[in-house]
């Protein structure tokens, strides 16, 4: 059975959770200096001498155990905010890149179905699309070669569908604007209303185009910008804060999403 869109943006979003539960096991909120007799009985189950000196990061939410010898070169400070919230800006951005592949894979999944139909039927947005002679070239050899036998050689379509997964691989879809333009190829009309009526938990489409944006808007700063604020002048570095809850808040809305749009396709 080919995979589907869906099916790409399940394990991509699945990433994105895996990196929150990965900095819920790293993040350190219970840092305490290792007493003597716990100590020893952790150098005895990893069998390490006794001499050695180790180093405890402690998650109370995951209920796990970080056990490191002191000669690592890192310390509790690798634990903390700083640096484990990067953790946190990879899971945003990979959540936005699940989005983003799965509008891609969902018209182009559909464009060769569509082709199919009378020219009066296809929508006016696939119309427009446009495609370099070289692909047009390309595709009357096929067809040529093959003498009208799909089973000989590489099939006309696909060398279509491989045209248009590359031009439309150019763009970016991530804001309001940019999906409903990119639905509207595959024929999809007023998007936003029908979203808004299928979306779980119910969403105004105002609500849903502000969040897209707020949530493309972080995304942009984390890859662009790096995450640190904008100033003309200024001695000190200052990064944007983010938090885990916030997150898994974006996360969450890109699934819902997702899935109404997966009923309105």
């Amino acid at each position: 059975m080919p995979i589907k869109s869906i099916d790409h943006f399940n394990s991509a979003i699945k990433r994105s959770e895996n990196l929150l539960q990965l900095f819920d096991l790293l993040a350190d909120d219970r840092s305490r200096n290792v007493r003597k007799e716990r100590a020893k009985t952790i150098k005895k189950i990893m069998r390490w001498p006794q001499r050695q000196k180790i180093k405890i990061i402690e998650s109370k939410k995951m209920q796990s155990v970080l056990i490191m010898k002191e000669t690592t070169q890192i310390d509790y400070n690798n634990f903390g905010t700083n640096y484990i919230d990067e953790i946190l800006r990879a899971a945003l951005v990979s959540a936005v890149s699940a989005l983003d592949r799965y509008i891609h894979d969902l018209i182009v999944e559909n464009c060769i179905k569509m082709l199919n139909q009378k020219e009066e039927n296809i929508p006016s947005g696939l119309k427009r699309l446009k495609l370099s002679l070289i692909v047009t070239k390309n595709v009357l050899l096929r067809m040529k070669r093959n003498n009208g036998d799909e089973n000989k050689g590489t099939r006309p379509g696909f060398v279509l569908k491989k045209a248009i997964q590359d031009e439309l691989h150019l763009k970016p879809f991530q804001s309001a604007e940019e999906i409903k333009n990119a639905m509207s190829i595959i024929g999809i009309k007023d998007l936003w209303p029908n979203i808004s009526k299928v979306i779980n938990p119910p969403l105004t489409q105002e609500a849903i185009k502000t969040s897209l944006k707020r949530i493309a808007d972080r995304r942009n700063q984390i890859v662009h910008e790096a995450d640190l604020f904008r100033k003309t002048r200024g001695k000190k570095i200052s990064l944007r804060e983010i938090k885990r809850r916030n997150v898994e808040q974006n996360i969450t809305f890109i699934k819902s999403l997702v899935f109404a749009m997966e009923k309105v396709k």
